[in-house]
């Protein structure tokens, strides 16, 4: 069991942001604090800029943009004249051997996506976006955020239509839900909101593509034509309630306390105004088309 820390009684000191995004950041917070971990990931473009640093050495006849690209060099290269540069090349390759093979141990031992994310983080001390993103998920929905997804991000061209991916396409995945209570069905509005741990960082959809893009430009900018697309899909409405039960009361500090209000809420709700909260919700949502 991991022991219970501070950190879920959450009092912010700012005042700037809303109530919501205010505990969307205590998510990101909760997640990193609680796990202490390593993301090959965040290395990506560190290792990229690298590989075209030294392109004339390496003989390279490809642009490498992703890690997936440095992979398929450095499991095959050949000893170059500089034994400096090999041995960050064997580096490299064992770092991404390595983060590969407790994914797949995880994905052995543990029968959901949410119990191997947890594993990574518990037991491997690693993890990259999608791990992230699940675990916001699930400390929202522990939490009464019901409508939290799961995401995937792409990059598309709209020239080519919503499914049809860029060769360059974004690799990344966060938490997305709306705060108004509506479900997210694709298309961000100014309810929307992400949670993206991996960053650290949650806000309004729109701000937050705004900072990826200036954060990522590689990766995130955007040309006129293309847009950022987000495939949703809940991942933690796939556990049972056991799984969930066991899981809240393991890991402690996933759920929020604060004497003065409730989760993403300015106030304490009474437990009449709470129904009266989820009656206004399930009348908000538009009915599904058959």
């Amino acid at each position: 069991m991991i022991t219970p820390t501070n950190h879920n009684h959450y009092t912010p000191s700012f005042t700037s942001k809303c109530v919501q995004i205010r505990d969307a950041d205590w998510v990101c917070h909760i997640i990193n604090k609680t796990f202490p971990h390593t993301s090959t990931t965040k290395h990506e473009t560190r290792i990229t800029n690298f590989f075209k640093k030294h392109k004339e050495q390496l003989k390279y006849n490809f642009t490498p943009q992703s890690l997936d690209d440095v992979y398929n060099f450095v499991k095959n290269f050949e000893k170059t004249s500089d034994k400096k540069l090999d041995n960050i090349l064997y580096a490299i390759k064992n770092m991404m051997d390595n983060f590969a093979e407790k994914r797949s141990q995880a994905d052995q031992i543990m029968p959901n996506h949410v119990l191997q994310a947890l594993y990574c983080f518990e037991n491997f001390k690693i993890a990259n976006c999608s791990e992230h993103a699940i675990l916001a998920e699930l400390i929202l929905k522990l939490n009464g955020i019901k409508n939290a997804t799961y995401a995937a991000i792409y990059k598309v061209d709209e020239k080519y239509g919503k499914h049809c991916l860029l060769k360059d396409s974004l690799d990344h995945a966060v938490c997305i839900f709306n705060k108004d209570g509506t479900p997210f069905n694709g298309e961000v509005n100014k309810h929307t909101i992400i949670v993206d741990p991996w960053i650290n960082k949650a806000g309004f959809a729109k701000d937050m593509e705004r900072f990826y893009s200036h954060q990522f430009p590689n990766t995130f900018k955007l040309k006129p034509s293309e847009i950022i697309v987000y495939d949703h899909l809940p991942i933690v409405s796939l556990l049972d309630k056991g799984h969930l039960k066991k899981i809240k009361k393991k890991y402690h500090p996933f759920i929020f306390k604060n004497e003065n209000r409730d989760f993403m809420q300015n106030t304490k709700s009474t437990r009449l105004q709470k129904v009266i909260n989820n009656i206004k919700t399930f009348f908000k949502r538009k009915p599904q088309s058959k």
